[in-house]
């Protein structure tokens, strides 16, 4: 089978949607299909990343003609019309026109079984269900993120948004999306529940990263990967308990990523001595940092429906895992409710001697007793394996019925 993939990130970035279709296109279930796949970044291009895949990619700001000081105007101009548009419309409305015109250029020259689009952006969505129309082409939405309950589109009525996306799940054969997204959408859905799929997100780690990851003694670090956001990520708590540990043990805590810009003003003259910030990596360096870690922690969002891709990604090494929430609904709460080596920490709750010798405990169980045994089978729908089954299963059973469908439309011409 030939894929049309549609999405707003992939090679060579590599935030966690990107992740999450290169692990789709290696998968053993999709070894033998073919994968065209539209992304954006800063310049066009056509690259073929592996034997099985070619990636579109289309910049960010395709639909601007011109060069030099004609271009600056009209990149000004269209950044301007965007935020206007931002206050009445949850997308950007050039993206989906882009990678619309895209794929109708592919589809003209290509053969193509199946389209997927995976949200986030949701303009993605949107062209996938207008070229599935117009080319008669099965089409699946995959969510990585909600839009309903989704933090950047928080100002917008569930109606409003709603409106939005009965455009393309009106299309689409599936819509695969986490278990935690299908509780809240069920609620607000119009349409067949059955084409709803609850799809986790395959997040963990492979089994050649959890090589390298092991391949490295914990030492007394405590790691957090990610960036903090005032009133969405806020480390206050942390820093808190980090302050309190400094007095009573002789672990380092160090982030890989930054704080924005308020949090900066708050923070930076009053960080623990056993706090240091470091720039964001990645490749095999982060994960030889990882295997470094005895403490991996998670600053939940403050609000909606998203799990912290790095949530996955920690449950799979079998480390301990230190959450710190505030959202009494929190999904990463209810996730790590079921992992061995937990431990959570309300975001208003009083950190105490209590809270240290917990964590204490926790690591100290880690290092006698290795990785979380079973782990694979414990936390099973989570893993790579299983959601790819799933996925291959629905969409090769259309394809099968489609070309039964065909075959007897065929024979009744005859």
């Amino acid at each position: 089978m030939k894929f049309l993939i549609i999405s707003d990130v992939y090679f060579p970035l590599k935030q966690p949607t990107a992740k999450i279709i290169e692990r789709l296109t290696n998968n053993d279930n999709f070894s033998k299909d073919k994968f065209i796949i539209i992304s954006r970044h800063k310049k066009q291009d056509v690259i073929k990343t592996s034997p099985n895949v070619i990636n579109h990619i289309i910049p960010n700001n395709m639909s601007i003609k011109g060069q030099g000081f004609i271009r600056g105007i009209k990149v000004f101009f269209y950044k301007l019309i965007n935020k206007f548009l931002s206050f009445f419309y949850p997308n950007n409305i050039y993206s989906a026109k882009d990678f619309y015109k895209c794929g109708q250029k592919i589809l003209k020259k290509n053969k193509v079984d199946v389209i997927i689009s995976v949200s986030g952006p949701f303009a993605s969505q949107l062209a996938g269900a207008k070229l599935s129309k117009q080319f008669n082409i099965p089409f699946y939405s995959w969510y990585t993120d909600p839009l309903l309950f989704n933090v950047n589109y928080l100002k917008f009525s569930e109606k409003r948004l709603s409106k939005f996306e009965n455009k393309w799940i009106r299309n689409a054969t599936n819509v695969f999306m986490p278990n935690n997204y299908y509780e809240k959408y069920k609620k607000t859905l119009s349409f067949d529940k059955e084409k709803f799929i609850k799809v986790e997100l395959p997040c963990f780690f492979n089994n050649d990263e959890l090589t390298i990851i092991n391949s490295t003694n914990p030492q007394n670090t405590i790691i957090h990967t990610g960036n903090f956001f005032n009133k969405f990520r806020d480390p206050k708590q942390l820093f808190v308990l980090l302050k309190k540990m400094s007095n009573t043990t002789n672990y380092s805590f160090v982030n890989y990523g930054t704080m924005d810009k308020k949090l900066k003003r708050l923070y930076n003259n009053k960080l623990p001595s056993n706090v240091e910030f470091l720039e964001r990596i990645g490749g095999d360096t982060l994960l030889r940092v990882i295997g470094q870690a005895s403490l991996l922690v998670i600053v939940d969002n403050e609000y909606g429906i998203q799990i912290p891709s790095k949530a996955f990604e920690y449950i799979s090494t079998g480390k301990p895992i230190l959450l710190i929430y505030n959202n009494p609904e929190s999904p990463t709460k209810a996730l790590l409710d079921n992992y061995e080596y937990s431990i959570l920490l309300k975001g208003d709750e009083e950190v105490n001697d209590e809270h240290i010798s917990n964590i204490e405990n926790i690591i100290g169980k880690y290092i006698a007793n290795g990785q979380v045994k079973d782990i694979i089978e414990k936390h099973e729908q989570y893993t790579s394996t299983y959601i790819f089954n799933l996925i291959n299963y629905y969409i090769k059973k259309t394809s099968q019925i489609r070309t039964s469908s065909q075959s007897s439309k065929s024979d009744k011409n005859k």
